[in-house]
């Protein structure tokens, strides 16, 4: 027999000490069940399964945190605090462990640990405690001295620094805890009864759906076994809608289900939200849906993150440094993981800026994403050109030429079709923002003439933003730009097509190729579109949220911010989108021509001018399999714009894929 079981036999024979009762005051009847005292909350999430669910979201998330244990900014993972922390008990793991506190908090309002230590007085373990079973008492001056630990009506007293104490703190008892499910029982209560209610309806109604009526006397034996004969062959759902014949001159009345019955939906909808506030867990995130879109989950989440877990986790964490360090050397500190989603957009455009602007290189963003810096370009040694090659040379600068004369007018057309999409954007983005005005309660005309609008939070304003950009990226919008890319396309590609064939003589099968473009621009169509879209997303999304947690909601300001953004991107960005989206998909095209003529290798060209980018001067003339990829600037690139590339290796390349014909 080892120290722990010795520990948990010399509980038997103790003497049954009366102590005081748990400060949970609720009934220990709990609907109509009678439980052991202060127990009947952990009773609950086995009747209500909305507590279930939200108990279990809760204790789920929080037993999946890493911990870290710190000395002086140093992770002290041979330490032994660390060592008996990590190692749970032998009956179970840390994640148990957490995931039992945290439920027991969530019911109860209380969690215990037991702090077992070995002969030499070394903690060894750590053992969960049941709450219902521990009784704090006080030394003569009111101060916390010692617990009582009752299993089975044997008692155990347990020193005060034995035991991790954790709880949610209690304005009526500054010692206990004050549990989550108190604020709960009435919504609790209300749920099973409709629970009930609804159940009953079914199996044989909770109110009589009919009146039997008679004008003959009936006996009591006649009317005990009509009773009996109804239950049997009429009641329940396995007997609806069964055909009744009556005898006797007796007469069937049905009674109407009332609007009121059918409102206990409404009353479990009801107490399911009000038991998710208390809880604190957002209900599309236990896969109730209602009217979430993408942005609303995101900020549930992150404010699911942020006010609820965070505190618990902080409950853990301080109770742990409190009560469980103390029985190690000074200095160690428990410390955890973030759980707060980080904005991946909001951290993309600040990478851009901060890698345009020079604060960062792009090796040290690719490092805070785990990634390994790019390969180091090394420039191949400058040849000596023979005449071959100065002719050849001669002739793919005519021929890049003549794919861009080719290009030039469908770029105008792009050009400017897209300068107006954006400007139609920028009108309905001005209407979301008019009907946001008028749909806040808290927005003033004349507090805004006095800029004295109230700031908002970080949530807020991101729901905001949301609604008046996120549609821009939604079914209507994204249908638009696509249906524009599959129709003007076609034709741009298949006039550089004839220049390529012209040029290389290839023999292109034209019909064939044709084809192939159709299925080529349906599926760049819809990533034309979402690539376009997210940009402006992006950019406004950012420009928005900054403004109102700096202005508050502010209509002048939002509508300078949305015009201004949506002014530029109408002169800057309409060209380098036709330009780069033309070539490539001109080049594109002309992969899928080499590789349906049997051409086995191809080659880069770069078009020669003072914009030409240097990764891509270098790249110009390498050779590569048909089917293989170049390589350009450290990252690999099927063809000249090839949109799996980075945005400074493609957004107005005008290089051109030609066959390498030996």
């Amino acid at each position: 027999m080892n120290k722990l079981q010795k520990f948990l036999a010399n509980m038997i024979g103790v003497k049954t000490y009366s102590g005081e009762q748990l400060p949970f005051r609720g009934s220990d009847v709990y609907n109509g069940v009678q439980y052991p005292p202060g127990s009947h909350g952990l009773k609950a999430q086995e009747q209500v399964s909305w507590i279930y669910a939200c108990v279990q979201k809760n204790a789920n998330r929080i037993a999946a945190v890493n911990w870290h244990l710190m000395r002086n900014d140093k992770e002290m993972t041979l330490d032994r605090a660390w060592k008996v922390f990590e190692a749970g008990n032998q009956f179970m793991t840390t994640y148990d462990l957490i995931n039992l506190t945290i439920q027991s908090l969530e019911l109860l309002g209380e969690a215990h640990w037991l702090i077992y230590s070995n002969a030499r007085g070394q903690p060894e373990t750590l053992l969960p405690l049941n709450t219902s079973g521990m009784k704090l008492f006080f030394d003569e001056r009111g101060i916390p001295s010692y617990w009582v630990y009752t299993v089975a009506q044997v008692q155990q007293r347990l020193e005060f620094e034995d035991v991790v104490y954790f709880r949610y703190p209690d304005p009526s008892n500054a010692w206990r805890g004050l549990s989550p499910l108190k604020a709960a029982t009435r919504a609790a209560d209300t749920d099973i009864d409709a629970s009930l209610w609804n159940r009953n309806f079914f199996r044989n109604a909770a109110v009589p759906s009919g009146i039997l009526s008679t004008e003959q006397p009936i006996t009591d034996s006649q009317e005990t076994r009509i009773k009996t004969w109804l239950r049997r062959f009429y009641g329940g759902v396995k007997n609806a809608h069964s055909v009744m014949l009556l005898e006797n001159g007796m007469h069937f009345e049905p009674m109407q289900t009332t609007q009121r019955d059918m409102e206990f939906l409404a009353l479990r909808e009801f107490t399911r939200d009000e038991i998710c506030a208390i809880y604190g867990v957002p209900p599309d995130l236990l896969g109730i849906s209602g009217n979430s879109n993408r942005a609303t989950a995101y900020i549930h989440e992150i404010t699911y993150a942020k006010d609820t877990l965070t505190p618990k986790i902080k409950q853990i964490q301080g109770a742990l440094n409190k009560y469980y360090l103390k029985k190690f050397e000074a200095g160690l500190k428990f410390t955890f993981d973030s759980v707060i989603p980080q904005d991946d957009l909001i951290q993309s455009t600040i990478n851009t800026k901060y890698v345009a602007a020079g604060i960062l290189l792009i090796d040290e963003v690719r490092e805070t994403l785990g990634r390994d810096p790019l390969p180091e370009q090394k420039p191949e040694p400058e040849k000596t050109l023979k005449k071959k090659d100065l002719e050849r040379t001669k002739e793919l600068n005519e021929y890049q030429v003549k794919i861009r004369d080719v290009v030039k007018p469908y770029e105008k057309d792009i050009k400017g079709w897209v300068a107006a999409r954006f400007t139609q954007q920028q009108k309905e983005m001005i209407r979301r923002l008019k009907r946001l005005i008028l749909s806040d309660k808290s927005y003033s005309k004349e507090e805004e003439e006095e800029q004295r609008l109230p700031l908002i939070s970080f949530t807020l304003a991101a729901s905001y933003a949301a609604f008046m950009t996120e549609w821009i990226l939604q079914g209507e919008e994204q249908s638009v730009w696509a249906e524009y890319f599959a129709s003007k396309f076609p034709a741009p590609v298949r006039a550089a097509a004839e220049a390529f064939d012209d040029q290389f003589g290839i023999g292109i099968n034209f019909m064939q190729f044709d084809e192939n473009v159709e299925k080529m621009v349906m599926r760049r169509g819809q990533r034309f579109a979402t690539r376009i879209n997210s940009t402006t997303y992006d950019d406004l999304r950012v420009a928005l949220i900054d403004k109102m947690l700096e202005k508050g909601l502010n209509e002048r300001e939002m509508a300078t911010t949305i015009n201004g953004i949506m002014g530029m991107e109408r002169r800057s960005r309409p060209e380098t989108i036709a330009r780069t989206e033309l070539f490539s998909a001109i080049n594109e095209s002309h992969q899928l021509t080499l590789q349906d003529n049997g051409i086995k290798k191809k080659e880069w060209s770069a078009a020669f001018d003072e914009r030409t980018r240097e990764a891509h001067a270098i790249a110009n003339g390498q050779i590569t399999k048909t089917n293989e990829p170049f390589l350009v600037g450290g990252e690999r690139l099927m063809y000249p714009g090839d949109p799996s590339g980075s945005a400074g290796n493609v957004i107005n390349c005008r290089c051109q894929l030609i066959p390498f014909i030996e």
